[in-house]
């Protein structure tokens, strides 16, 4: 082996915190490590690098590495490129030299002025990039991770501007927090355990004069990391890190088998790991070790490649050395036996701590960008009943008729022998005058707007007087007796048409114009009541400003959805096939009908686009994981309504085929709106050993179906989590006597009892609950000797102790008062009370129940297993449990369901893949799979209640 030294600046000491994040691009996924918070280190040591190449899989242009340094200098960062590129002997990058890859982004942001005025071009390009580096970092601090930055933005498609923009990006929400909250987010596992026997042997390979170290895996990103415990990597670590920098009393050796110790104890997979550390051959390659972090993968520990942190090794062909005195002190390989498969620990968030930002959608906050929305929406409402173009055009025909007739009246006063010029000014100021005041029959005075054109109103208007005095009209009668009267009747009759054009106006303006006024101003007001409506039916898309979301499919009811939307509030979006009968909790989660919080599609219409039409599926809606990829999540609840723990109900509420197309029309509008790649996940919560069509004559299971056709990528099963819950409570309160009171009606009363008594448990009916008896307690056996000389004894002693059991017989009863029982009576009395399973088709049936066992006193609260289907039965029980003054034990359904959920979401953000997931949820419910088959297999009993 051989040992990569470089003199980098060194981290200032963190006292075992360490800050991990990732961002993804094209196939690889690149850790940074923030400048400040590195690894634990003194400013004297040096930062040594541990390099493990691999070989690229066939289809790949070679092996690619990732390094996490801390360069203050541009330079020194330059300058360890080529000496990494050297020390591997190949190119680590696209291009070695520094300055190429600075000038590629310089002609890169040539013409984008935005990107320029970040990118100053009077400067050298080392120095032009760093300010590019740090202004495009925001308020992050700086991450010492250019060299990979620099090949990925020459390796990956596309615009290199937009890449560089999208590699800032930082997948991974958490930052400043303890490497004990970083674990369970699996950022980046600081010591793995996969690498702790490689760890191990390189320490103990360093000598007792070796400085301090700090070891950093640089490894390619091929393939995915296993994960493991919390717990056993954290106790790795602190062992580490303790070592790495012991007390000055401990030595190297005493502090290497300490540390061996504290992993054999305490890691559940010690001897799986430590077995598969042990280098093993490989067909084609001789002596090949395959690495136990990367189970099932092509790649494997290049020959000579693994770079020891020792001072004494020997060289190899290829110009490395290989380590002399690691090999040896590696433990022996455990037995097969011995090695277990490797599983996905339990990781589970709480609710708030899944999503970023506020979980619930709550009345008191109410944000400007929430409320501009609403605003906007209900504004947008208003527009599109006003704008219809049948109202338009009869609002436009009568002020069309108002104006034309008012134009009419203009032409009638004024005189002829004005100018054109002054005509069309008086005409166009009297008809804009007069629209508005024709509604309440009004008129402008025509000397008025002939005054506010500054016109002579004596020159403009026809003077109108057909009433003369009888004096100029007996001169005009016998002057020009018949031009006289033609004038008169010409003067009336003008005067007439004027006023009949005055009615007209009144009458189209007053009625026409202020009914379509009135209707528009109508039409605005129910807006708000229709965008309301829109909430309440489910047809109005989800506001935007909430970051991730999760779409589920609920069916005609969900309990799982009503938990869900309880904990995430706007984090997830129900789709149900109705919404007429759950309006009551569409109002508690809209807020009565403000923010938009669920989606309708109809039964049998999942697969039509237009149910799909209006909802938006943007980057918001994407959940991160932590290495900034990009996860649709689409979620399927089949289980029925309140019937969760009915074991044998005969179909789902969501059938498989609708799920799939929902899927499918999902995914199809979320590639629609995102530009960047993204992946879906497909989960389906349903009964595994439901029947199914294949397409031919034979019907297989839900499980098998899914297993051929690949239609849902992670199948949850129903009832599997459910009778895990009550063996565990049976675990808790039954052992003492195996015994169970099972409290169901026909028709769950067999099933249960099915999975009681194949794990041991002896169940019994309310009716024969109340003649059991306890067991008589096992008495210890007496010896020979002991036997013979108690049957002598007691002849000698019965007469005396008959005379004293009188004795005291007399006593006792004058002790106790008259009408009270005797002590012994009282003991009697007081029977044992056995665990109770109370279970009834409905939750409130169930409920009753539990009312009617108090009540009589059948049962302790604290010996009741209350199976829950519904999340309202909580509250209910949480009411008698407080006036009892004794908790129950309830399992609800709905909870359950909702955790299994979140935690493939979890597993999901930790980059596992989906056949992964399958494939621990499987090993999970194994235990109970032989159960599930034999229920599937009884006789579907009948029950006195009404709708089951």
């Amino acid at each position: 082996m051989t040992t990569t030294k470089l003199s980098w600046s060194a981290c200032p000491p963190v006292d075992g915190h360490v800050f991990w994040g990732s961002f993804q691009c094209a196939n690889m996924t690149v850790p940074l490590c923030r400048t400040n918070l590195c690894t634990s280190t003194n400013n004297s040591k040096t930062l040594e690098v541990q390099l493990l190449r691999r070989e690229a899989s066939p289809s790949s242009s070679g092996p690619r590495v990732w390094v996490v340094n801390d360069t203050n200098s541009i330079v020194e960062l330059a300058q360890s490129m080529d000496v990494l590129a050297v020390d591997l002997g190949t190119p680590v990058y696209a291009d070695k030299r520094f300055g190429e890859v600075a000038d590629r982004l310089l002609s890169a942001c040539n013409n984008d002025a935005s990107c320029r005025k970040k990118f100053p071009t009077d400067k050298t390009p080392r120095e032009a990039l760093m300010a590019l580096y740090a202004s495009l970092d925001g308020t992050f601090p700086k991450f010492s991770m250019i060299p990979e930055l620099l090949s990925r933005i020459i390796r990956c498609t596309g615009s290199d501007l937009e890449t560089l923009k999208d590699h800032y990006y930082i997948g991974g929400r958490q930052y400043g927090k303890p490497i004990v909250d970083l674990e369970d987010r699996r950022l980046h596992p600081v010591a793995d355990a996969a690498y702790a026997e490689t760890l191990i042997r390189n320490i103990s390979a360093a000598t007792e004069s070796s400085s301090t170290r700090n070891v950093i895996h640089i490894v390619s990103d091929r393939v995915g990391a296993t994960e493991f415990q919390d717990a056993s990597r954290q106790r790795l670590y602190t062992g580490i890190l303790d070592y790495v920098t012991p007390p000055s009393s401990v030595s190297r050796p005493e502090m290497l088998e300490r540390l061996q110790r504290l992993w054999r104890r305490h890691s559940r997979n010690a001897n799986a790991l430590l077995a598969a550390s042990k280098p093993q051959p490989r067909s084609g390659v001789a002596g090949v070790p395959r690495d136990p972090a990367f189970p099932g993968s092509d790649a494997s520990v290049k020959k000579g490649a693994v770079l020891s942190i020792s001072g004494g090794s020997s060289s190899n062909s290829n110009g490395h050395s290989a380590s002399t005195g690691s090999a040896s002190s590696s433990p022996a390989a455990a037995s097969p036996t011995d090695r277990k498969e490797e599983r996905l620990p339990d990781v589970m968030w709480k609710p708030a701590q899944e999503f970023p930002g506020s979980t619930t959608i709550d009345r008191r906050r109410m944000s400007f960008s929430r409320e501009s929305q609403i605003l906007g929406r209900i504004a947008g409402f208003a527009l599109h009943s006003i704008l219809k173009p049948s109202r338009l055009m009869l609002l436009g025909t009568c002020s069309v008729g108002v104006v034309g007739i008012t134009s009419y009246e203009a032409q009638l006063l004024l005189d002829p022998a004005c100018s054109l010029v002054d005509a069309i000014e008086f005409t166009y100021k009297y008809s804009v005058e007069n629209f508005m005041a024709s509604c309440i029959w009004e008129t402008r005075s025509p000397e008025l707007c002939a005054q506010a054109l500054g016109l002579d109103t004596e020159q403009l208007l026809r003077k109108m007087d057909p009433a003369n005095s009888p004096a100029d009209a007996q001169r005009s009668l016998q002057l020009h007796g018949a031009y006289t009267m033609r004038s008169i009747v010409a003067g009336f009759m003008r005067s007439l048409q004027l006023h009949g054009a005055y009615t007209m106006r009144s009458i189209v303006a007053g009625f026409m114009v202020i009914t379509q006024l009135l209707s528009i101003v109508r039409e605005s007001m129910l807006a708000t009541k229709r965008y309301t409506d829109n909430v309440f039916d489910g047809r109005e898309p989800p506001l935007r400003g909430v970051r991730e979301r999760i779409i589920r499919l609920a069916g005609d009811g969900s309990d799982v959805t009503e938990v869900s939307m309880d904990r995430y509030g706007a984090h997830i979006l129900p789709v149900y096939e109705g919404l007429g009968k759950w309006r009551h909790l569409v109002g508690l989660w809209s807020l009565n009908g403000r923010v938009p919080c669920v989606w309708q599609v109809a039964s049998g219409h999942y697969g039509y686009r237009h149910s799909w039409a209006r909802l938006e599926i943007d980057e918001s809606f994407m959940l991160r994981t932590t290495t900034g990829k990009y996860i649709l999540c689409i979620e399927a609840d089949a289980t029925n309504l309140d019937r969760a723990h009915e074991l044998q109900k005969p179909n789902n509420d969501v059938t498989l085929e609708e799920a799939a197309q929902a899927y499918r029309m999902i995914e199809r509008a979320a590639s629609r709106k995102l530009q960047r790649p993204f992946r879906s996940l497909t989960v389906f919560l349903g009964d595994s050993l439901q029947l199914c069509d294949t397409g031919g004559t034979s019907f297989v299971t839900l499980r098998e179906r899914i297993r051929l056709k690949k239609e849902v990528d992670v199948l949850i099963d129903a009832k599997a989590p459910l009778l895990l819950a009550i063996l565990k409570w049976c675990g808790r309160f039954a052992d003492k006597h195996k015994t169970v009171v099972l409290d169901a009606t026909p028709l769950n009363y067999a099933p249960l009892q099915l999975l009681l008594e194949r794990n041991g448990y002896k169940v019994l009916s309310p009716a024969e609950a109340d003649e059991w008896k306890p067991p008589p307690a096992p008495e210890a056996p007496a010896s020979p000797v002991s036997s013979a000389s108690q049957s002598t004894n007691s002849q000698k002693s019965s007469a005396g102790a008959a005379s004293s059991t009188k004795d005291a017989n007399k006593e006792t009863t004058k002790a106790v008062p008259a009408g009270a029982k005797p002590p012994t009576a009282t003991l009697s009395a007081k029977k044992e009370k056995l665990p109770r399973l109370i279970y009834y088709p409905t939750t409130a049936a169930t409920i009753n129940a539990v009312h009617s066992v108090l009540t009589a006193g059948l049962a302790e609260p604290r010996l009741c297993c209350v199976l829950i289907n519904s999340p309202f039965g909580l509250s209910h029980l949480k009411e008698i449990a407080e006036y009892e003054e004794e908790d129950f034990h309830p399992i609800c359904a709905a909870e359950i369901y909702d955790d299994c959920f979140r935690q493939v979401r979890i597993w999901t953000r930790m980059g596992h893949a989906p056949s992964v997931i399958q494939k621990e949820l499987d090993l999970r419910f194994a235990p109970v799979l032989d159960v599930q088959k034999e229920i599937a297999q009884l006789q579907r009993a009948t029950t006195t209640m009404k709708k089951l």
